[in-house]
């Protein structure tokens, strides 16, 4: 892994999310001092549905130093993508990655345990990875996510 540019896995729901985590994207990055312009990959909840497309976001997963997910819905991930994060953190080994759940959704306080976190946060448990999310009493916190970036960085 080349440690010198922090690399961004992006996964998201639909256009909207999308959006949504670009946009979370660029307030980390103004508040990387190392490096203003991370790497990032942008993939679509839909496309893991294509082998090919499956593995080829594997392999950029398992270069990222985060990966986000962005999405609409509190329901549960869907089978295909929580089996590809699954294996993303697995084959992830000797990393240290941060996963970022982003909800469109107004959550309330507590919320953060909703379905949808609640699948996210036990697949980083179940690979020993930190879990993020603007759920609940958790707020999104560009100068904090920079500040891990930089720890991420300096570990490697």
């Amino acid at each position: 892994m080349d440690c010198s540019v922090f690399k961004v896995f992006v996964l998201h729901e639909d256009l909207v999310s999308g959006i949504r985590a670009t946009g979370v994207l660029g307030r980390l990055s103004a508040n990387l001092e190392a490096d203003p312009d991370p790497e990032t990959e942008l993939w679509e909840f839909n496309a893991l549905r294509l082998d090919e497309l499956w593995k080829q976001a594997i392999t950029h997963a398992i270069e990222a130093d985060m990966i986000i997910i962005s999405t609409a819905t509190e329901a549960p991930l869907p089978d295909h993508v929580a089996e590809w994060l699954d294996s993303a953190l697995f084959l992830k080994r000797g990393g240290q990655p941060s996963v970022v759940v982003l909800l469109e959704w107004q959550a309330e306080p507590g919320a953060e345990s909703s379905r949808r976190c609640a699948s996210v946060r036990g697949l980083a448990e179940k690979h020993g990875v930190d879990f993020l999310t603007n759920a609940g009493d958790w707020k999104l916190d560009p100068a904090g996510a920079a500040n891990r970036a930089r720890e991420l960085e300096h570990a490697v």
